[in-house]
C-alpha cells in the first residue's frame, strides 16, 4: 500500500511538472508572437 502510494507521488509530481513546462512553453509562444506582432506594427508604423 505505501509503495502504491510513493509511486502514485512519483507520477503527480511527474505530471505537474509537465503541465508547468506545456504552461511555459504556450507562455514562451504568445510572447513571441506578439513581439513579432508588435516589430511589425513598428515597422509599418515608420514606412
Amino acid at each position: 500500500m505505501l509503495i502504491k502510494i510513493a509511486i502514485m507521488r512519483k507520477f503527480a509530481s511527474k505530471g505537474k511538472e509537465k503541465l508547468l513546462q506545456y504552461k511555459q512553453g504556450m507562455y514562451n509562444n504568445s510572447f513571441y508572437l506578439i513581439t513579432r506582432i508588435a516589430y511589425g506594427l513598428l515597422i509599418l508604423q515608420n514606412y
